[in-house]
């Protein structure tokens, strides 16, 4: 806020003194600004400082006051400083390159101080898998903190995220807001067959078909292949699939089970697990 000194005006002479205080910068003003003191009186002025008009750095004014009076003129020298923090990055985004998903990966973020005061401030992620430590943080004039952004990659789905206001720095020396960017490198599930046609097959015999599921992802694929209804049989439950290649399950039908003929179509007779992603597979027959 704002800061005021006193300044005592004496007459020591026979007749009024009049006359006027006059601030030669911006950042100072005399109150009252024209005066009128008696003989052998005086009189306080009040020198009031507004500290957002100080420029940066040390002042020094040989003449920051003027004294103008029927009874000669005199110069004020006036000094005056406030430090001031000013914040740093240096940069606007947070790049973390390419990343597997599922990883967790660290960058450490630089945080300036270019003023002559102490910064003080504050880092608040914006982003739910993304945490910076520490939170807040000081430093003096010339001086850099170290802050930790850790992202935690699971559950991010395969390709680019960009993501505009990702990081807020808050400081008494400025505020910035920090984009991310990073490459997810994650296998992505996809079912080519949604529906299984196993055709038909007389009561007792065994019936074929083949699942067909694919790996839209850039990471490799690892998938569980799960029968849902007694009736239905697997090759192979465990499937690893190459980033955009295909595998193919065969699927069989035993109907030694049933008592008669009958036509089957069940929405959910399999499921394809992969990670937290589950897909059923309809069978028809």
């Amino acid at each position: 806020g704002e800061r005021t000194a006193t300044l005592m005006i004496r007459n020591a002479g026979r007749q009024t003194l009049t006359g006027q205080c006059v601030s030669q910068v911006t950042w100072l003003q005399a109150t009252p600004a024209e005066f009128r003191v008696g003989p052998g009186g005086q009189l306080p002025l009040e020198v009031r400082l507004t500290p957002a008009k100080l420029p940066s750095g040390p002042q020094a004014a040989p003449e920051g006051l003027l004294l103008d009076t029927n009874g000669g003129q005199a110069r004020i020298a006036v000094q005056a400083w406030r430090p001031r923090a000013r914040l740093e990055l240096g940069l606007n985004r947070l790049d973390f390159g390419h990343v597997a998903a599922g990883d967790v990966v660290e960058r450490t973020l630089v945080v300036g101080n270019a003023g002559d005061g102490v910064l003080q401030g504050a880092a608040r992620s914006l982003v739910p898998w993304m945490q910076v430590y520490p939170e807040r943080w000081s430093s003096a004039p010339g001086e850099d903190a170290h802050l930790r952004v850790v992202c935690g990659c699971a559950g991010l789905a395969d390709g680019p995220i960009h993501i505009p206001q990702a990081l807020s720095v808050q400081s008494n020396g400025g505020n910035v807001t920090l984009a991310l960017e990073i490459q997810i490198s994650a296998p992505r599930l996809v079912i080519e067959t949604p529906t299984l046609d196993l055709g038909r097959a007389l009561l007792g015999e065994e019936a074929h078909g083949e699942l067909v599921i694919r790996n839209a992802g850039s990471a490799p694929l690892e998938a569980l292949v799960q029968p849902a209804v007694e009736w239905l049989r697997v090759a192979q439950e465990q499937v690893q699939c190459p980033p955009g290649q295909s595998c193919h399950i065969r699927v069989t039908a035993v109907t030694s089970a049933f008592e008669h003929g009958l036509r089957l179509e069940v929405e959910a007779a399999l499921r394809v697990v992969a990670g937290a992603d589950v897909q059923p597979v309809a069978a028809r027959l």
